[in-house]
């Protein structure tokens, strides 16, 4: 890896001391510009970086599960955190600090790839503070487009920690009497603030300060460039078809450990040419860096997998297994629970996968290109065509296509194994696929005779108002089962 030369400029301060301004700041080490003097709470996935000052401390653990999944990716020579969904929940155990302060400013290492902007502009970061029932959505700032620049970047934003009406106390940092959900740590879901809008963001260092802890958002405009790299091509779909002998600049590779065997398969009304794997991997090469280059920026990736559902292998799993997430050897996992089982219907079956941020160096696709490389658990089945769409943005020409739009994550959804409505009549005890949700939280519900006295029937509605101050159950929840 080249080595990055970083610049700093440092002056004496008249109240004596010495002033460190930095041009791109170092991803090794804590800005130059912190004040140790101020209350810092903080975390860090992989690294060295140990609190600089007595109100330092280590209290910040970034969460995972439900709409705020993260994923542990190794890109840029580090290790981080990325956000799968929406959502990057972040809870402080000494939450309670910021009681106090009116503002957070809110440090922050990420990666530089499209995540940090929104289609090629600068995105504002919304956070969310509070606690059910009581929440304010806040603009913490911007991040520059230069900031996009597949290298590790410190980024400073700041939000406003304000006070509620009815009880006078601050979103962050203390817990209203009428708080419902997950609260645990004064916020929601489990958190104190929460960061929305931004899957795919990938964080390696995060840092909480109380006002000017981390200098001044002047202090983060400089980014070193990204390294040069031809265009991306005016491409987005790969695929090779066995049955038709039909190629689009994707190989099926048969080295190492991930060997494959070609071979006849399918119901005797459907007999196919397909490949499948002799060990427990496969891999696809991507010829002539048709889809573009691994310095090019990472890309959601879509894959579409046609194979045969043998009833001899009913129970097997299959689905992606690692993906480069950069040039330099980064990688990260599909997660094997989202993995396909093979029901056995004795068919040819469509099924995708879409990963974020696939880099298209390949895991061992050299000297090829490359997506993600497929695993299989207790069989393998045979496949016959396998696609893979790279979903491009702006300022992409072919930004928001997906060439494999009829392939999907569930084939049953063009069967009729699903019904086309859910229906729920309490008053004649009817539950077809739709019932009352959870009673609780914020959504707390009243099961009760109502009508006119000649239509009495059982009804469901919101609790309304409980009498607590700022605080009615206006939420009425059904669940579809």
């Amino acid at each position: 890896m080249k080595k990055q030369l970083l610049s700093i400029l440092c002056v004496s301060l008249w109240a004596g001391g010495t002033l460190c301004v930095a041009g791109p700041l170092d991803p090794e080490v804590w800005p130059s510009v912190v004040n140790t003097n101020k209350i810092v709470h903080y975390m860090n996935t992989d690294g060295v970086f140990e609190p600089l000052g007595a109100g330092w401390s280590s209290t910040l653990t970034i969460l995972s599960g439900g709409d705020q999944v993260t994923e542990t990716v190794t890109v840029g020579g580090h290790q981080g955190l990325k956000a799968a969904n929406n959502n990057l929940n972040t809870a402080d155990s000494g939450f309670t600090e910021w009681a106090t302060h009116d503002t957070i400013d809110i440090l922050m290492q990420v990666y530089g790839d499209a995540a940090v902007l929104n289609s090629g502009a600068p995105r504002n970061f919304d956070f969310l503070t509070g606690a059910l029932p009581d929440l304010a959505g806040v603009n913490g700032g911007q991040i520059p487009v230069a900031a996009k620049n597949q290298k590790w970047n410190w980024v400073l934003l700041s939000i406003t920690n304000g006070i509620r009406t009815f009880d006078g106390g601050r979103f962050v940092g203390t817990i209203a009497a009428n708080a419902q959900g997950d609260f645990a740590a004064g916020g929601v879901n489990g958190g104190t603030i929460r960061l929305g809008g931004v899957p795919g963001l990938t964080v390696r260092v995060l840092a909480w300060g109380e006002k000017g802890a981390f200098g001044t958002s002047s202090n983060y405009t400089e980014f070193l460039p990204p390294d040069a790299c031809a265009p991306e091509p005016p491409t987005n779909l790969a695929f090779i078809d066995l049955q038709r002998t039909n190629a689009n600049n994707l190989t099926v590779l048969n080295d190492g450990d991930q060997t494959t065997e070609i071979g006849i398969a399918g119901p005797l009304a459907d007999q196919r040419r397909a490949v499948r794997a002799t060990q427990t991997l496969m891999n696809f090469g991507i010829t002539g860096d048709y889809l573009g280059l691994p310095c090019n920026d990472p890309h959601a990736m879509k894959v579409c997998v046609e194979f045969y559902d043998d009833p001899a292998l009913v129970g097997a799993k299959f689905g992606p297994e690692a993906y480069a997430t950069d040039a330099l050897g980064g990688s990260s996992t599909f997660d094997p629970a989202k993995r396909y089982t093979l029901l056995g219907s004795g068919a040819w079956i469509q099924v995708s996968f879409i990963m974020h941020s696939v880099n298209l160096k390949g895991i061992n696709t050299a000297p090829l290109t490359g997506g993600p490389r497929l695993a299989f658990e207790n069989g393998n089945p045979f496949i016959s065509r396998y696609a893979m769409a790279v979903l491009r943005v702006a300022p992409s020409p072919l930004a928001g296509q997906d060439p494999l739009s009829d392939c999907y994550q569930d084939p049953n959804i063009c069967t009729t194994n699903y019904g086309n409505y859910a229906e729920m009549n309490l008053a004649n005890g009817v539950l077809n696929g739709l019932e009352p949700g959870t009673s609780g939280g914020d959504q707390e519900m009243i099961q009760a005779t109502a009508g006119p006295t000649n239509d009495l029937r059982l009804a469901i509605r919101p609790a309304g108002n409980d009498g607590t101050p700022g605080f009615a159950h206006l939420n009425l929840n059904l669940a579809i089962n």
